[in-house]
């Protein structure tokens, strides 16, 4: 591994400078340093604080748990919606409902991220601090032990077997030092260090600058000292933390792409909508804010809410496993990994390696295989590892069992990356389908259901021309209430029973089933849904309690929604080759 384009370069300079140059540049005298050259030190080149950790704060986690790209576009649509729906509307038809489920959705999403990310970071606060590392540090005369936080540059540090180094050191006087800089290079090899001058040209690589030890590193035998040349960022160590904690994940690059794609509707569909309105009715103030209702019409509002609850459960589940997920949305990239490197070095294990599987390059169990790397392990007259010992073990123990699992479903059968660029063309398709029906039950309830069972016949527009007074009031109030719940119920019928429709390429219910929960939450949410209006709570939100008869219209309305559902899905495989 090449390092000198990680080392800090007063770093590099001072492992081919001998000792006596750099105690004059720097000004150490055999006190060490003194309170005042501390803080000057400090305020020159900073403090051993990893940019990382240091940003790691409660503030910062409420901040990524309630603003990005998809919670701002719904929070700017709950003030459109209050100024649309409260604000400019009159006293009768002041609506607080999508209002108030846009903010609960928003508040939910993001106090389950919050509550779960705050208590992961609590568990990796508390592990830092049970391995955070003291050291000796020479401070106006005396070996005092400090934090490693405290360090600055120009501090002369003694390190001792057991050790971790706190900073980018250039070794001074050592005796038997051994070091393992497997937090770095992955490698568990043991290297030697010395205080000697390096020759110009000749280390290429972090185990070849034999008079440097770099943060992170752990002692594994003798004594050392050495003159701090780099704290925080400017370490080697510091320098991985830096660029992977400003690394953008696939996960968040899938849920900026379908906020992007909402974007791209609302900006498609809403002029259209404001247009059509204003010049077939006339009121440009009207189809202003019906477009604007269009907008938060478009939005899942529950989308973010969802995926939150599911990156918290499978971050939870990870957790009873013993795993520290500090942030969920690193969960998504579990799912879509072919291949997981992990740590071999002892770093975060217990330093062994168990050998579970042989397999040729087919992904069959070889036993041919385990003999080669057995011979190879035995006899090879490089430096015995880990790997060579878990090799040695296995080839002496009695068989393995099968550890993998088989998974029926296709849709788990391989690992599937977040990708949003099939969203737009799946809103194209199954979107319009609940519209139709949408618009079958507008007509059904407008012109056919609430005359029947309220006005006796008369439409809604003909009331004033039957009834006066606080008889009209009543009747129109009636007419509104039963024709709002109808269209409340079927449409909430509709969107529940659409999850089971796109779960899955197959019919649902008959050739592939959701899982019991799954199930037994859309039940309860269409019993649920369907009683509100014949509470109190649908009274107060202006809702007429249903008639038995408009059972009869909604069940054979949701089952022609759901083979035409079926049957637009089914088509849209064909077409593309995969459902998402």
């Amino acid at each position: 591994m090449k390092g000198d384009r990680t080392i800090h370069p007063r770093v590099l300079d001072y492992a081919y400078t001998g000792t006596d140059v750099l105690y004059k540049e720097f000004h150490i005298s055999q006190q060490g340093y003194s309170d005042e050259q501390v803080e000057d030190s400090r305020a020159q080149y900073g403090k051993n604080i990893l940019s990382g950790r240091a940003s790691d704060t409660v503030l910062y986690r409420l901040r990524r748990a309630f603003i990005n790209p998809f919670s701002i576009i719904l929070f700017v649509l709950a003030a459109i919606s209050l100024v649309t729906d409260v604000f400019l509307a009159s006293n009768f038809s002041r609506n607080f409902t999508t209002v108030t489920l846009i903010v609960s959705m928003l508040l939910i999403s993001g106090v389950v991220r919050f509550t779960q990310e705050l208590r992961a970071k609590r568990v990796a606060d508390h592990l830092t601090k049970m391995i955070a590392s003291n050291v000796l540090v020479l401070r106006n005369g005396q070996w005092v032990r400090l934090p490693s936080t405290q360090l600055v540059v120009g501090d002369t540090v003694r390190l001792v077997a057991g050790d971790r180094v706190p900073a980018d050191l250039r070794l001074t006087d050592v005796k038997d030092l051994f070091v393992s800089q497997s937090v770095l290079t992955g490698e568990s090899t043991i290297l030697e260090k010395h205080a000697k001058t390096l020759s110009q040209g000749t280390a290429r690589s972090y185990a070849e600058y034999s008079n440097l030890a770099f943060m992170g590193s752990s002692v594994i035998g003798g004594t050392g000292e050495g003159v701090v040349l780099a704290v925080g960022p400017d370490t080697v160590y510091g320098g991985f933390s830096s660029s992977e904690t400003s690394r953008n994940n696939r996960f968040d690059r899938g849920a900026n792409s379908i906020a992007r794609v909402l974007i791209h509707f609302m900006v498609a569909l809403v002029p259209v909508v404001f247009i059509a309105c204003g010049a077939t009715k006339g009121n440009w103030l009207s189809a202003f804010l019906f477009a604007l209702s269009v907008a938060v019409g478009l939005t899942p509002e529950l989308l973010p809410m969802v995926i939150n609850a599911c990156l918290a459960k499978g971050s939870s589940a990870m957790g009873k496993k013993q795993t520290v997920v500090k942030n969920i949305n690193a969960m998504q990239g579990f799912g879509s990994m072919d291949v997981l490197c992990v740590d071999k070095t002892g770093t975060l294990t217990g330093d062994r390696i168990a050998l579970e599987y042989y397999m040729d390059v087919l992904g069959n169990e070889s036993q041919q295989v385990l003999d080669f790397a057995y011979l190879n392990s035995l006899y090879h007259t490089g430096v015995r590892n880990h790997l060579d010992d878990a090799i040695l073990t296995c080839r002496n123990m009695p068989g393995h069992g099968d550890h993998f699992q088989a998974l029926e479903e296709e849709f788990i059968a391989k690992p599937r990356k977040w990708d949003a660029s099939s969203v737009g063309n799946f809103m194209l398709w199954i979107g319009p389908t609940s519209s139709i029906f949408d618009f079958t039950t507008y007509l059904f309830m407008y012109f056919v259901f609430c005359p029947m069972f309220i006005s006796g016949g008369v439409l809604f527009n003909d009331l004033p021309a039957h009834f006066s007074g606080a008889e009209l009031a009543l009747m129109q109030a009636k007419y509104i209430g039963l024709f709002q719940a109808g269209w409340f119920v079927e449409s909430m019928w509709s969107q529940t029973l659409v999850i089971h429709m796109i779960r899955t390429p197959k019919l649902p219910f008959l050739q592939s089933r959701a899982s019991a929960p799954l199930t037994l939450l859309t039940l309860t949410g269409i019993t649920v849904l369907t009683v509100i209006p014949f509470t109190p709570l649908g009274a107060a939100l202006g809702f007429v309690a249903l008639p038995a008869a408009y059972f009869a219209y909604l069940i054979p309305c949701i089952l022609l929604y759901m083979i035409l559902a079926t049957s637009l899905k089914k088509a849209y495989v064909r077409h593309y080759g995969e459902l998402l």
